[in-house]
């Protein structure tokens, strides 16, 4: 899955170093620790749609898909015209067996 490095909002500089710690924390022990990076940028900006697809993409890593889902539809929102939320959110259908959504 892709996640994004950038991140729109007032504080955008903050926002972008915030989602990168988050970016950089993928393993499985450290997952919990980017989660709470990804909830100190979502107070700072919580209209990013960088931010949701990274967090739509942490949560299909755990397993939570209802969840995914509801986070890159928000992403989706928030910004209709990137590419990799589409893509994310493809991969999660595809993934499910949910061929036609």
């Amino acid at each position: 899955l892709l996640r994004t490095t950038e991140g729109i909002g007032n504080r955008q500089s903050e926002v972008q170093h915030v989602i990168i710690i988050g970016f950089t924390e993928p393993s499985k022990e450290q997952a919990d620790e980017a989660f709470e990076f990804y909830k100190k940028a979502h107070k700072i900006s919580p209209n990013s749609a960088a931010l949701w697809n990274n967090i739509a993409v942490h949560m299909f890593e755990k397993k939570k898909t209802i969840a995914a889902y509801s986070c890159f539809k928000r992403a989706l929102f928030l910004d209709p015209f990137r590419w990799d939320i589409h893509a994310n959110l493809g991969l999660l259908f595809m993934k499910n067996k949910k061929y036609f959504s």
